[in-house]
């Protein structure tokens, strides 16, 4: 949740523009407590621009990433990017946590965390890209090894269609919140309208853990299963 007020002195943001400065909410126990944002282009972590280095021996390795509650596309990415390797990922929030996109040699090993993505496209606010939803989306990019484990559960309650249950987290948010946190009352609409799902995340019965495409329009293999692992242009397990 973000506000796009911008620091004096500074080129204002437009609404696609990640270095937006971001009025992040920060409340204790029973209110929002995540660095998150709603810039359809923001992201935790950008990984891209790096197919320039020729040897696979020179890579670039994460341990232990924690994507968490953006209210992006995505909140990590790796685009035009390769020798990628990432040892460990925490995940929480129902919208794509890493997008992974017209790259070489990307792998991924070992993910936990809980929710689950999105019911449907149409719950993306209306400038997102219309994919699958998906906890992983991933587009033109060979050799690849995803290695995705299973996700715990939490307290929940079905929401009213009983389409899929919503855990409460400040959602939406209210007056009383934003006072806790000490917003300027001016900023409170732009903050109230960012937050469009739950901070957390949704459970959702049957929703898509890996989604590949080639575009926002052609879904390639469509997966809800975790505990999988996904490749391409490696050879088969013996």
């Amino acid at each position: 949740m973000c506000s796009t007020r911008t620091t004096p002195g500074a080129t204002p943001a437009t609404p696609d523009t990640p270095s937006t400065t971001c009025l992040c909410l920060a409340l204790a126990a029973n209110a929002l407590h995540h660095l998150s944002c709603s810039l359809r282009r923001y992201r935790d972590l950008l990984i891209s621009n790096s197919k320039v280095v020729a040897n696979a021996s020179d890579r670039t390795v994460f341990y232990a990433v924690n994507l968490e509650h953006a209210m992006s596309e995505a909140n990590g990415e790796i685009v035009d990017a390769s020798h990628v390797d990432i040892l460990g990922l925490k995940k929480e929030g129902s919208t794509v946590v890493l997008w992974i996109r017209d790259s070489v040699d990307v792998n991924m090993y070992g993910t936990a965390g809980g929710y689950t993505a999105l019911a449907t496209a149409s719950e993306y606010p209306a400038d997102f890209a219309q994919y699958s939803p998906s906890t992983y989306r991933v587009e033109r990019t060979s050799p690849l090894k995803l290695a995705i484990t299973a996700y715990h559960r939490s307290s929940r309650e079905l929401d009213e269609g009983g389409v899929h249950a919503k855990v409460k987290c400040s959602y939406p948010l209210d007056d009383s919140q934003l006072t806790t946190g000490h917003f300027p009352a001016e900023d409170w609409a732009t903050l109230k309208k960012s937050l469009w799902a739950p901070w957390c995340g949704y459970w959702v019965t049957g929703a898509n853990v890996l989604v590949e495409a080639d575009g926002a329009m052609k879904t390639i293999v469509a997966t809800p299963d975790a505990g999988v692992l996904y490749m391409r242009g490696h050879a088969i397990p013996k």
